[in-house]
């Protein structure tokens, strides 16, 4: 975390410190649903949350993610006396899983924190793009927007980013459509980033003003944004089949 803490702004520090290791695993069939869905089960896990298989095996993290990225697999909490999880045991997944309202492991005052609210309006913004290009709200209008906020050191936004870029591509050449990828780091530390790593989407250096003004704390956040201006899908902390959520949010903004 120290090099993630060093090159963050101070009002971020603390907020990152949270989040930005942590992956959000919607579970089977849950996947599909909205973030405020009352029947999605959601748990958090990283590289140093323990998994194992049904044989007491522990699975390295990458398989974890692979596995569960296909929805044939969910995970149970295996709890000490006090109700604390300590492990998770991978299993088949049933649809059965999709009512299950556990709470599993959470941060402390996570639910106080602010976040972009569905319904709320973009605020107006003006962004300059790596290219030098100004895009604005007024951009926008007409169009169905997705905002992808991330860094060059926050793993989440990493595990996400091939999905996000595939489904990108989907849609390249459409007028309709746009993805953006805000980011409050200088354009130095992005650009040696993108040398390593394709990006489908427009990426805006230092876009500090939009990510304030929309409260943004947790990352990666996506948003869609329809062509009213409104938010209209909101996900956070990186999140397995992140994809076939924004594609479901973004098709759905579309017919409007």
């Amino acid at each position: 975390m120290k090099d993630k803490e060093m090159c963050l702004p101070l009002e971020y520090r603390r907020m990152v410190m949270i989040f930005c290791c942590l992956i959000s695993i919607g579970f089977s069939y849950g996947q599909m649903k909205s973030t405020t869905s009352k029947s999605q089960f959601m748990v958090q896990v990283d590289e140093n949350t323990v998994v194992k298989d049904s044989l007491g095996n522990r699975i390295a993290f990458p398989m974890v993610m692979k596995l569960l990225s296909g929805g044939a697999y969910t995970l149970d909490p295996v709890r000490d006396k006090n109700g604390k999880a300590y492990e998770y045991k991978l299993r088949a997944a049933k649809r059965t899983d999709a009512g299950n309202r556990e709470t599993v492991i959470r941060n402390p005052g996570e639910e106080n924190l602010p976040k972009p609210r569905l319904g709320d309006t973009l605020p107006a913004f003006e962004l300059k793009d790596m290219n030098g290009h100004t895009v604005t709200k007024t951009d926008l209008i007409g169009k169905v927007v997705v905002i992808n906020f991330w860094f060059s050191l926050c793993k989440p936004c990493l595990y996400e980013m091939p999905a996000i870029n595939e489904l990108a591509a989907t849609y390249k050449g459409r007028s309709d459509i746009l993805f953006l990828a805000p980011n409050w780091e200088k354009r130095e530390p992005i650009e040696k980033f993108m040398t390593m790593q394709k990006m489908e989407y427009l990426v805006f250096p230092e876009a500090i003003p939009l990510i304030d003004a929309l409260k943004i704390r947790a990352y990666p956040t996506s948003l869609v944004v329809g062509k009213d201006g409104k938010i209209t899908a909101s996900y956070a902390g990186g999140m397995v089949g992140i994809e076939g959520l924004l594609k479901t949010a973004i098709d759905s903004a579309l017919a409007r």
